[in-house]
């Protein structure tokens, strides 16, 4: 994936919303992710991704550069690998690790099968 900025959606029941918080993280599917071992982060959508089903939300875009944001998918620096492995001799859990692999590479989010997880505030836009 190239480090050009790229249009993704997110999805929220806040009307005039003017950009996510990862502190609010899960409030849109009654806080289960609140719940899950991880970091705190907001997801959307890239283009052709369809609303979850949980959300029923307005449709936000947002703008991501993307040379922020560590592809899960093709794992360049082997961070799933190492995550499993620290997770498998701390007893902690894999997906924590992996994103705390993330930020202390340098990285503010993740994308795997067109959705992407940042961890900071985004500014975003309705979108139509």
């Amino acid at each position: 994936m190239d480090s050009a900025t790229h249009t993704v959606f997110h999805w929220s029941r806040i009307a005039d919303l003017r950009e996510t918080s990862p502190e609010y993280a899960g409030t849109g599917i009654r806080g289960a992710e609140r719940d899950r071992d991880q970091v705190k982060g907001t997801y959307f959508g890239e283009s052709g991704y369809r609303e979850p089903i949980v959300q029923s939300g307005i449709r936000y875009a947002a703008k991501l550069d993307y040379a922020t944001v560590y592809d899960l998918e093709s794992d360049p620096l082997g961070l799933c690998l190492t995550a499993q492995t620290i997770a498998r001799e701390s007893g902690s859990n894999v997906r924590f690790e992996f994103e705390q692999l993330v930020l202390h590479n340098g990285f503010l989010g993740y994308r795997a099968q067109s959705v992407v997880k940042y961890f900071r505030p985004v500014p975003v836009i309705p979108a139509s």
